[in-house]
């Protein structure tokens, strides 16, 4: 009997060596980070863009809910003439209030009803440490005495500043009160009012300005 002999393979190396493998999981290292880091910073820029664009919309609906509210104030006859502002800081935070008597285009609770006259009034309230908020007041139909009654709410608790200038016709005031017997606003309503709100949240703030006439300074 003739015995085949055996063939012998030249075997390979089997797997890869550790060098090989670090190599690897470097590169896998590598391109994971490039990844994670375009990931996270579009995650990021979303939530910076979703971010803005909400601060913008509120801040938006804001200026145009006070400026309707001051577009409304009035004078009436038998009434004691009411529009005042006053420069309020806290801090390096501007935060002013303003009281008029208006037509209240634009109330905030359902139940008052459009067109009536009312007093509104806007002032801002909180600290540094837990943050500000703007408060708006709204009594309708109005009542003497002035500047208390009525209800409030919470426009937002955002509040970066909130700043407002009256214009006379001549020059700008950084307060006014038509109720006084002498100085700016003496029985009248502003000819011109300026706001600008800012808002801000996680560091990132944005603000704008409107400028509004009171229809019955429009008609003088």
């Amino acid at each position: 009997m003739i015995r085949k002999p055996r063939l012998k393979y030249a075997r390979g190396k089997d797997g890869f060596t550790l060098v090989e493998t670090m190599i690897a999981v470097t590169i896998l290292a590598l391109i994971s980070a490039v990844i994670f880091t375009v990931v996270f910073g579009a995650v990021k820029r979303s939530r910076f863009i979703d971010q803005e664009i909400e601060l913008q919309t509120e801040m938006s609906l804001i200026l145009s809910l006070v400026a309707e509210d001051i577009r409304g104030a009035f004078t009436m006859e038998g009434v004691v003439p009411f529009f005042t502002g006053e420069d309020t800081f806290f801090g390096d935070l501007s935060g002013d209030k303003v009281a008029f008597l208006t037509t209240s285009v634009l109330p905030v609770d359902p139940e008052f009803s459009f067109g009536s006259a009312g007093e509104v009034e806007y002032v801002v309230a909180g600290d540094p440490q837990s943050g500000f908020s703007l408060l708006r007041r709204e009594e309708a139909p109005f009542s003497e005495p002035f500047d208390e009654g009525g209800n409030q709410w919470e426009v937002t608790d955002r509040l970066a500043s909130f700043d407002l200038v009256y214009w006379d016709g001549e020059d700008w005031y950084d307060e006014w009160d038509s109720t006084s017997d002498a100085g700016p606003g003496t029985g009248n309503v502003p000819t011109l009012v300026r706001i600008t709100v800012a808002l801000e949240e996680g560091g990132h703030e944005i603000s704008g300005t409107t400028v509004v006439t009171p229809v019955v300074s429009a008609a003088r």
